[in-house]
């Protein structure tokens, strides 16, 4: 079993077996026991650098490289799930208010405006660099009636 970290799916770190003829593998097999070290990957197609002593430690060596070189700065960019259902419900309970009392949807965005200026004004400072496009899907529910919510 390999290494998973919350709200990072897809991303399951393993190390893998390197044999002598420089092939990798996760198998374990008579034709598997030689081999000449570790390397850190990922279910996602990702392949570390480093190249690990067959040990113990070169296992957990090879498990750390996939964590902070690879899971923890995606991590970085993944809304929690907690977070997007949260974004989800509030977004499908304004669009309801809005269809039902337009004024006071109103009035709402402007307060959820106002807190977003503050956050982004807080991150603006924090952000540095790119950020990779999302490999989460969008979520949206149904509303009572067939009606899809907005997604995020």
């Amino acid at each position: 079993m390999g290494a998973i970290l919350d709200d990072l799916d897809g991303h399951e770190g393993h190390p893998l077996r390197q044999l002598p003829d420089g092939t990798t593998t996760s198998r374990w097999t008579g034709s598997t026991t030689r081999f000449t070290g570790y390397v850190p990957a990922c279910d996602c197609g990702w392949t570390g650098t480093g190249h690990y002593e067959p040990t113990e430690a070169g296992y957990d060596a090879a498990r750390s490289e996939w964590e902070h070189d690879h899971a923890r700065p995606l991590l970085e960019h993944v809304i929690p799930d907690h977070v997007q259902h949260l974004l989800r419900d509030t977004l499908c309970t304004l669009d309801d208010l809005a269809a039902q009392r337009p004024h006071a949807a109103a009035k709402a965005l402007r307060h959820l405006d106002a807190g977003r200026t503050a956050i982004a004004r807080r991150l603006d400072a924090r952000l540095v660099g790119h950020q990779p496009p999302s490999r989460r899907p969008v979520l949206q529910r149904e509303q009572p009636g067939g009606r899809p919510c907005l997604g995020l």
